[in-house]
C-alpha cells in the first residue's frame, strides 16, 4: 500500500510512527490538521503526498460507522 509506506517513510524521519496511536485523528479533518501541524514542524512532502498521508490516517484511525 503506497499510502502506508509513504506515512511510514515520511513520518518516521522525526518520530516513531506508533506515536500516532497515542492520540489518533478521529476524522478526516483531524487527520488533515495533524498533517498540517507536522508540516509546520518540518515535514517535507509534495501536496499529493500530504493528501495521501492524511487520507491514510483518516481511513486507518478515523471513526468507523456503526452497523
Amino acid at each position: 500500500m503506497k499510502a502506508k509506506r509513504l506515512f511510514e517513510t515520511k513520518c518516521s524521519e522525526c518520530h516513531k510512527t506508533t506515536q500516532v496511536e497515542k492520540k489518533p485523528p478521529n476524522s478526516e479533518a483531524a487527520a488533515r490538521a495533524l498533517v498540517a501541524r507536522m508540516v509546520e514542524e518540518g515535514l517535507t512532502a509534495k501536496e499529493d503526498e500530504l493528501a495521501l498521508i492524511a487520507r491514510y490516517l483518516a481511513e486507518t484511525y478515523g471513526a468507523k460507522p456503526k452497523p
